[in-house]
């Protein structure tokens, strides 16, 4: 089935990064893929994703890696509340999140968010969220999309 779309297709896109990246391997070999495999690998994980961001100077909110409670009540003191505890893989749209806007007990919170590893990230006021939606030519035009 992956090798009859490749074929159907010029060139394979996607936008949504909770995918195997093994089928954009599968697709890579028969058919362009953009952006390439290494990119939603990078996407897929948050912790990789902030690293990302600090290791290329990106603006991009404080935060730990917890992959336990005693990491969590470390990360706590250090980032404090309110902030936001993520899952490291598979949270996307609000999902696998939870604000802590108060005191919290690292250990029973790790309990209940049952994950191996995760972020802890500051809180960030904001006004609203906005996504930009844009594509890159290989000559490196960039062409945003607008809605309005």
């Amino acid at each position: 089935m992956l090798k009859e779309f490749a074929s159907s297709v010029d060139v394979i896109t996607f936008e949504f990064e909770n995918i195997p990246a093994q089928v954009l391997q599968t697709l890579a070999a028969l058919t362009p893929v953009h952006p390439e495999r290494a990119v939603l690998h990078l996407c897929q994980n948050r912790e990789r994703e902030k690293k990302f961001l600090r290791e290329h100077h990106y603006p991009h909110a404080g935060f730990a890696v917890v992959r336990s409670a005693q990491d969590l009540d470390e990360a706590l003191k250090k980032i404090g509340t309110p902030s936001v505890l993520k899952t490291a893989d598979f949270g996307y749209d609000g999902k696998g999140q939870k604000k802590l806007t108060g005191p919290v007990e690292a250990a029973a919170l790790w309990e209940e968010f049952n994950m191996p590893a995760g972020v802890l990230e500051q809180w960030v006021e904001f006004e609203a969220e906005l996504s930009v939606v844009c594509a890159r030519t290989r000559e490196g035009e960039v062409f945003l999309f607008s809605c309005f």
